[in-house]
């Protein structure tokens, strides 16, 4: 009779399973096979019986032919390592079905609008936020001006106005943070955190927990410190780092060893070396936001199984960034010069960002339960048609308040056309009284070639003082006349940035959890409004002096009933002493998305 298991086939089925064997092993969260046809180790094994159940009966038949000793040998390996896969893959079905019970989970959206999530829910496109939608309470979520991303986050954070908080710019750092921040409040009352991507957590303060600092690290310290190879990535592509094979392969390890999905990372990997050989920048620049935030939320689900946290947040900035670059296309209407083969290529790139962010949420809210987690998501602000192609002369901030000796006592912000200067003064009216001095001292400055002033000033009912360069002015050629001194107009000036989606002031904000609202409204709450309503929901004390306030409209049942426990303050934060270094390559990331300008960082 023909061998019931050829060698050839023997040998096959050992290698497959001695690396499936061996996938299991390095990768406890390893969910298919090597090749992703869909068949789990487990599968394996069941093909493996198959094949072999002839073996049994030939054993049965004890032949002594010299010639069948290696088939029969060949049969028991195939059936030993089958077994061996079956009771690994076994042995990890609680790490593959993991659960985390969080208090409060905190996802944060840069940059996410209504503007463009309601259409893409009309469409079902965006099911797990639409989960939460009806599961909970949505509204949306006003922000403050300057939006600036590292300013608003941090008054999520704290609850206080950027004057208090003291984070005023890109290449601010914890050692310019005054307030504290939720988790920082929660850490000293001996709560479990775990912080991921937030801006301004660099360097990273010790904490029962973890923390991995937002893209504003300058190097690639986190806590726990065996997770740096996950900042380490964002720093080697921010400095464009030509990466060795054996570098490429210890970065996929990495991720893998942190619960990435086989298929997931071939799909990631299709995705990049298809828009690689597309060699279109745009395809590539979009699909590299897509594997950050796959890459980041494996990263951030292994730590959660880790640390355990009760109280966490993730952060991601991919929608933001695709809709600054990417906006024209989406909304080509408001952009003349796009042609309809730059709408059919690009045009879906920002509803894209949506999708891909949403099925990240999804990935998270299968380890949670909403009978036991409060799951917040929100945004710092929306996104709009911007000004792309006017050009507008916008002032440098840092250079003219450096210049004018006003730099201890003011703070500048540009954002696209707009600049804004403000008091660093925290009482009202001393911020008006500064204000004032502000706009007399600058009204006064003038052209020296032609004595014409220099700014059109608004003065905002919120503090802010807004300049606008007056018509006529050529920096190139012209210098600006203070009182007895002169001084090259060209170190104030620089040119609009171009980008084609600028911020709102609608961000978005969804509640869901136990004793909160379903499918509700919520009207008129702020980003402010975020830190005190958070510490509520950890059964924490408010402190009386955020500028915040709880969204009680948020809760029902005994949640609603539960008054709110106070404190006058949280206390002063101590600032850590650190040196900054300034990375180049972030500030020109910065630049092309319309932040800053040519100043010396920190001066923005």
């Amino acid at each position: 009779m023909p061998h019931p298991l050829p060698r050839n086939v023997g040998i096959a089925l050992v290698v497959a399973f001695l690396l499936t064997l061996v996938l299991q092993w390095r990768y406890p969260l390893f969910h298919g096979s090597v090749i992703e046809l869909g068949i789990a180790p487990a599968g394996f094994t069941l093909l493996a019986l198959l094949v072999t159940l002839p073996v049994v009966a030939w054993r049965i038949r004890r032949g002594k032919e010299a010639e069948t000793r290696p088939q029969r040998k060949l049969a028991i390996a195939v059936v030993v390592l089958a077994v061996l896969n079956a009771a690994l893959y076994a042995a990890h079905a609680d790490e593959r079905d993991w659960r985390v019970e969080p208090r409060v989970l905190v996802f944060g959206i840069d940059g996410a609008g209504w503007n463009v999530i309601d259409p893409l829910l009309a469409r079902g496109e965006l099911p797990n936020l639409q989960r939460l939608i009806d599961e909970g309470t949505s509204g949306t979520l006003l922000s403050i001006e300057p939006t600036y991303s590292p300013i608003i986050w941090n008054s999520i954070g704290t609850g206080v106005t950027p004057e208090r908080h003291g984070i005023l710019s890109f290449y601010s750092t914890q050692q310019h943070l005054k307030a504290k921040r939720v988790w920082e409040v929660l850490g000293e009352r001996g709560t479990t955190v775990g912080v991921f991507r937030w801006w301004m957590t660099w360097p990273p303060r010790k904490l029962d927990g973890f923390i991995v600092p937002g893209i504003d690290a300058r190097d690639a310290r986190v806590r726990p410190e065996h997770f740096a190879f996950v900042n380490q990535l964002r720093i080697d592509e921010k400095r464009q780092h030509e990466r060795s094979l054996t570098d490429a392969v210890g970065v996929i390890d990495d991720f893998l060893r942190c619960g990435l999905e086989f298929g997931k990372a071939l799909e990631l990997a299709s995705e990049l070396g298809g828009s690689k050989l597309s060699r279109d920048a745009k395809e590539n620049h979009v699909a590299k936001r897509h594997a950050e935030i796959e890459l980041n939320a494996a990263a951030y689900g292994s730590l959660l199984r880790l640390r355990r946290p009760e109280f966490t947040a993730f952060y991601d900035n991919g929608v933001d960034i695709i809709s600054h670059y990417y906006w024209k296309y989406h909304e080509p209407e408001s952009f003349p010069d796009v042609t309809g083969a730059e709408v059919e290529r690009y045009g879906g790139f920002v509803e894209w960002s949506y999708r891909y962010t949403d099925a990240v949420l999804g990935e998270l809210l299968e380890h949670v339960d909403l009978e036991t987690t409060t799951v917040v998501v929100l945004s710092d602000h929306g996104l709009q048609a911007g000004s792309l192609g006017v050009r507008r002369l916008v002032p440098k901030p840092g250079p003219l308040l450096a210049d004018l000796g006003l730099a201890d006592d003011y703070y500048g912000i540009t954002l696209g056309p707009r600049t804004f200067l403000q008091s660093v003064k925290g009482d009202s009216a001393d911020v008006g009284n500064a204000i004032v001095s502000l706009a007399q001292r600058l009204s006064g400055l003038t052209i020296e070639e032609t004595g014409a002033p220099l700014f059109d000033l608004t003065a905002h009912e919120d503090g802010r003082l807004e300049l606008g360069v007056a018509e006529g002015v050529e920096p190139e050629t012209q210098s600006v006349r203070d009182g007895d001194e002169t001084f090259a107009l060209k170190r104030w000036m620089s040119e609009q940035p171009r980008r084609s989606g600028d911020h709102s002031l609608e961000g978005i904000l969804v509640v869901a959890g136990p004793g909160i609202r379903r499918g509700a409204k919520i009207e008129d709450a702020t980003v402010l409004d975020v830190a005190p309503t958070l510490m509520h929901l950890m059964d924490a004390p408010v402190a009386e002096d955020l500028d915040g306030s709880v969204l009680s409209a948020l809760f029902e049942g005994d949640l609603a009933a539960r008054p709110v426990e106070t404190v006058d303050s949280y206390g002063e934060v101590v600032p850590e002493a650190i040196d900054v270094e300034v990375d180049p390559e972030f500030m020109e990331e910065l630049r092309k998305m319309g932040y800053v300008d040519g100043a010396d960082p920190g001066s923005d």
